[in-house]
């Protein structure tokens, strides 16, 4: 049940959706103070969730902080968490824009950080009917030169939470007590972590796919309104709002 109503809260949380909102009420109330609210909100919340500047500061308060990442020691285990791929009408599967997870955990086991790769990730859609991420990710894994003897997988899980139960279960198994390497975006890491210590798994973080860097933002950003700033909100919503929600239930 919590899996389903995540999924429908997640279509409540995106900001375009409530701009959209308001401007079907403009369009069709006939109450004359409501059309003039909706009128009014729906501008409110496109020029507030447009604002780069606004969307940049947010994540960066949020994220790790930037910085190139060498992680010191050796390491039995690294975790890699899916969500990297998107897929077309044949349920053929393909690296999407957070693949820079799959990069790091390559360069991880390349180097000799890690000793082995746990891929953590089966389907998250909620029909339930799209290949394991983690077994496409494998393959990949293979094509890139790391043997099988050096890759578990963990198909099982739909969502964060169930990413750390099974992981945990898996690492049970073979016996590796931690600290291991957790890999996944920027974004994600922080109700990542939580939902790894509330299974007791000790985990030092390794962060890829850093959207929002400190830099200099540009003088449009202030100023000129942004449609993809105003679809990624929905990303950062969802991992604030997230993290509320697996704390309030006891998944973090």
């Amino acid at each position: 049940m919590f899996f389903v109503l995540s999924k429908l809260f997640y279509f409540f949380i995106q900001p375009l959706n409530w701009v959209l909102v308001c401007a079907v009420l403009f369009a069709f109330a006939k109450n004359k103070r409501l059309k003039t609210i909706a009128k009014w909100s729906g501008l409110a919340i496109f020029l507030v969730f447009s604002n780069g500047f606004l969307y940049r500061a947010c994540v960066l308060a949020w994220q790790p902080k930037v910085a190139v990442q060498t992680p010191a020691g050796h390491y039995k285990l690294g975790v890699v968490l899916s969500g990297v791929t998107i897929m077309n009408q044949k349920k053929e599967t393909f690296f999407g824009g957070t693949a820079d997870r799959f990069i790091q955990i390559c360069k991880l086991y390349h180097t000799g950080t890690v000793e082995k790769i746990l891929l953590s990730g089966g389907d998250g859609s909620l029909a339930q009917n799209r290949p394991k991420e983690s077994d496409f990710l494998r393959r990949e894994l293979l094509a890139q030169g790391v043997p099988d003897s050096a890759i578990l997988v963990e198909n099982q899980s739909r969502n964060t939470h169930e990413n750390a139960v099974e992981s945990k279960r898996i690492l049970d198994s073979v016996s590796i007590t931690g600290p291991v390497i957790l890999v996944t975006s920027a974004l994600h890491m922080r109700r990542s972590m939580a939902c790894f210590a509330r299974q007791g798994v000790a985990v030092v973080p390794f962060v890829a796919n850093f959207e929002v860097i400190e830099n200099h933002p540009s003088f449009g950003a202030l100023l000129i309104p942004d449609l993809t700033t105003l679809r990624n909100w929905q990303y950062f919503l969802k991992e604030m709002l997230g993290l509320v929600a697996y704390t309030a239930t006891g998944k973090a």
